[in-house]
């Protein structure tokens, strides 16, 4: 089977794209949870205990949908040291 450089370009961003969700669904440790609601205390002002409140949540159901998010949320405000 051949495919074109287009299609080949395509099942690349789509293969990446996987692999990033993929490494947001790992759930985050009992030190992580921690680190983060740290890190929401000193880099996010307004509003923080509204964060808190979604990474209780998280910590409590570990529910996979809001996982992907509180990763996200973890690994953007570890990028802003």
């Amino acid at each position: 089977m051949e495919i074109t450089q287009e299609q080949y370009a395509i099942l690349k961003e789509n293969y990446q794209f996987a692999q990033e969700i993929k490494e947001l669904q790992i759930p985050l440790t009992k030190q992580e949870i921690t680190h983060l609601r740290k890190l929401v205390k000193q880099h996010i002002k307004e509003g923080y205990t509204n964060y808190l409140r979604l990474i209780t949540i998280y910590s409590m159901d570990r529910d996979k949908l809001l996982g992907i998010f509180v990763r996200d949320l973890y690994n953007a405000l570890l990028l802003q040291k």
